[in-house]
């Protein structure tokens, strides 16, 4: 019989400030975690605070499909836009 595992999970939706609709997640080297939304840009969680992303901050699109940082440090966004528009932001941190 498999044992089962006990542990304690936290929730965190549009109340704590996370936008609609996660898709991807990623970490970086600091530790931040990177969050993807479908429609609601970028999020970056320091382990308090969802700070938000989108295209009034310089994002091509706010319907993120997959991120990824890189051994720079850039972290690779992309986008989809509908009808097979595909657009890649590369973010550097600043």
């Amino acid at each position: 019989m498999k044992q089962t595992l006990h542990g304690v999970w936290t929730t965190y939706d549009t109340g704590d400030g996370l936008p609609a609709g996660a898709v991807c997640i990623t970490q970086d080297t600091e530790g931040y975690l990177w969050i993807g939304t479908s429609g609601g840009g970028i999020c970056r969680y320091d382990g308090v605070v969802f700070h938000l992303y989108t295209t009034l901050d310089g994002l091509s699109h706010n319907h993120v499909r997959r991120l990824i940082h890189d051994q720079n440090g850039h972290l690779w966004i992309r986008m989809w836009a509908g009808r097979a528009i595909t657009y890649i932001d590369r973010f550097d941190g600043k």
